[in-house]
């Protein structure tokens, strides 16, 4: 399921819920992911990558 969440990354009208579950679960391997997230144009995918980034330490 994370590779899922993942892949949804890149798609603009799920793409903060992506990053909310990534965080959620603690998926480690998708720090890089989700640093890259804070580059995101929408608000919303940068306000979520950090608190995932926060959970997973």
């Amino acid at each position: 399921m994370p590779e899922v969440l993942i892949e949804l990354l890149d798609d603009p009208a799920v793409a903060p819920f992506a990053v909310q579950g990534l965080g959620r679960i603690k998926y480690a391997p998708a720090k890089p992911h989700l640093e890259r997230a804070l580059d995101s144009e929408d608000w919303n995918v940068r306000a979520q990558a950090k608190k995932a980034l926060k959970r997973l330490g």
